[in-house]
């Protein structure tokens, strides 16, 4: 296991420890798909909202980790920070890339989803916008059916700590309640 994952996954133990969490075994695949080893995952509760933190240390690939917020979205989005190219695929029609209206969120992150009205509308609301800003500009946010989920790079450059990881839990979970449906409607 590489030295930075190690450090993180201390991390999550320690932020475990005080949350009062669960901690469980999470495999690691080696670049074949096989079970080369465990890393430690945790999970907790908050507000009857089930959160996961699991790390993936995939040898040959990008080492990162995700928070998983259970959620039942009204809509399924990806957004990530816009990388240098993406002008290309955006111009060839292979990405997808929905405008918020606010030029400095839009130049900022590529926005995918279903239905577009409902990501558009979400997105338009400055609560929502700070909570994204708040995970970052490496984050890759993914919500769907089910789940909201947020996805960091974990490389020997970055450095998490407990607090880095409170602060995303929290943005997330206010994510995913101003995400979902009205429950009441049903």
């Amino acid at each position: 296991m590489d030295q930075h994952v190690r450090r993180f996954a201390d991390v999550v133990v320690e932020f475990c420890k005080e949350k009062g969490g669960e901690l469980y075994d999470a495999p690691v695949l080696d670049t074949s798909d096989h079970v080369s080893g465990v890393l430690p995952a945790m999970q907790f509760e908050v507000d009857r909202r089930k959160v996961n933190v699991v790390l993936f240390d995939v040898p040959g690939n990008h080492d990162h980790f995700s928070i998983i917020v259970t959620a039942w979205p009204r809509f399924a989005v990806h957004l990530r920070q816009e990388a240098r190219f993406d002008w290309v695929m955006k111009s060839i029609g292979k990405v997808e890339d929905l405008k918020v209206g606010v030029p400095e969120f839009d130049r900022h992150y590529l926005i995918g989803g279903r239905p577009a009205d409902s990501v558009i509308s979400f997105l338009t609301d400055p609560k929502v916008r700070a909570d994204v800003e708040t995970l970052g500009s490496f984050l890759n946010l993914a919500a769907d059916t089910g789940f909201l989920r947020v996805t960091f790079p974990l490389t020997p450059e970055t450095s998490y700590s407990r607090d880095h990881l409170r602060l995303w839990i929290d943005a997330l979970l206010r994510l995913a309640q101003s995400s979902e449906v009205d429950r009441d409607t049903f």
